[in-house]
């Protein structure tokens, strides 16, 4: 059978370029430390205009001051504090999946300036690109309409058009989620596995990359078992996406649409974090939680277990886009 190898493309070569073997422990720490300031600063930016909000307004200043003067108690004062975080305006979700553009920048700051790496290297290639992103997004948005239709099939879940309308925030929530979903392939696949190919097979670096984007959401809302996992099956396709189509946009562009997908048409979930509007509205049935995923969505249960599988089958037997294939490798493979 012919394709099914994952090839070494153009990126891992020019990112070779100058490179001396890093061993694989300082490589994972460096992503690590890369992957932290890239989180503190998006954080530290999205925290002024919300902090603004809050101490402008006029609910936390009324608990503060109830506090202060001793007419609340303890109980009363978390149950005020988790009511007020509960009702902050959507636009503040908005401008932190915006914020994590500074995981991009971290990524492309570390990978210039410390491992002398020009922008091709991370997947940033030339021609077609608005072509792969489409493509892309098709793929995304349609692999998480059939994951929902499995699951609706399978009575594990059902869903109403929203009965309050469609907000035109959802737009912004768009903008947000191109953002956020780019920052974290390139942080993952542009940087990270490329980074590690450099100095081991194409698949070892693609399991490693996908080990660690499953760990990073280890600590999120509802997660189970099962949901990292297909977390880490997500992270293994789109791996395998990025060497097959040499670049990163049409990865970025899965990554993107398969989460707006979720939260802002579907009414999903998204990793275990609710982000209203939608256009939808999903209950999930409490009997049936491994199709569903429960409390982390969908991309936590059966049913997109069954598509990321299929997904990753089929683009291993996708043909590796030729004009990006590595000068070390041959054009064709035999299993």
């Amino acid at each position: 059978m012919r394709y099914i190898n994952v090839e070494r493309t153009k990126m891992v070569d020019e990112a070779s370029i100058g490179h001396t073997p890093t061993p694989l422990f300082a490589s994972i720490m460096r992503f690590i430390l890369v992957f932290i300031l890239g989180t503190i600063l998006g954080n530290l930016v999205a925290a002024i205009p919300l902090g603004i909000y809050l101490l402008t307004g006029t609910d936390l200043m009324e608990v503060i001051g109830s506090v202060t003067a001793g007419t609340m108690n303890e109980e009363q004062y978390i149950e005020a504090i988790n009511t007020i975080l509960l009702n902050i305006p959507p636009i503040f979700t908005v401008i932190s999946l915006v914020c994590t553009a500074s995981s991009i920048v971290a990524a492309v700051f570390y990978c210039r300036y410390f491992e002398k790496r020009r922008l091709p290297s991370m997947g940033f290639r030339k021609g077609k690109a608005g072509l792969e992103y489409l493509v892309g997004a098709l793929i995304g948005m349609g692999m998480y309409a059939v994951t929902f239709l499995i699951a609706w099939a399978t009575g594990s879940v059902s869903i109403k058009l929203n009965p309050d309308g469609f907000a035109p925030i959802i737009l912004l929530f768009l903008v947000g989620y191109i953002i956020q979903g780019a920052s974290e392939e390139i942080l993952l696949r542009g940087y990270f596995m490329i980074t590690l190919a450099r100095d081991m097979k194409p698949w070892s670096a693609l399991m490693i990359s996908s080990l660690m984007f499953s760990l990073l959401h280890a600590f999120n809302p509802g997660v189970s078992v099962i949901g990292l996992i297909n977390i880490m099956l997500f992270g293994m396709f789109m791996g395998i996406y990025v060497f097959k189509r040499g670049n990163i946009w049409g990865a970025c562009a899965i990554h993107t649409f398969w989460n707006f997908a979720q939260g802002n048409i579907f009414g999903s979930y998204v990793s275990g974090t609710s982000l209203a509007p939608s256009v939808f509205v999903m209950s999930y049935n409490p009997d049936r939680l491994l199709a569903n995923g429960g409390a982390f969505g969908l991309e936590g249960g059966a049913a997109a277990t069954i598509i990321l599988v299929l997904a990753i089958g089929i683009t291993l037997f996708t043909k590796t886009n030729k004009k990006e294939l590595s000068v070390l490798e041959q054009p064709l493979f035999n299993v």
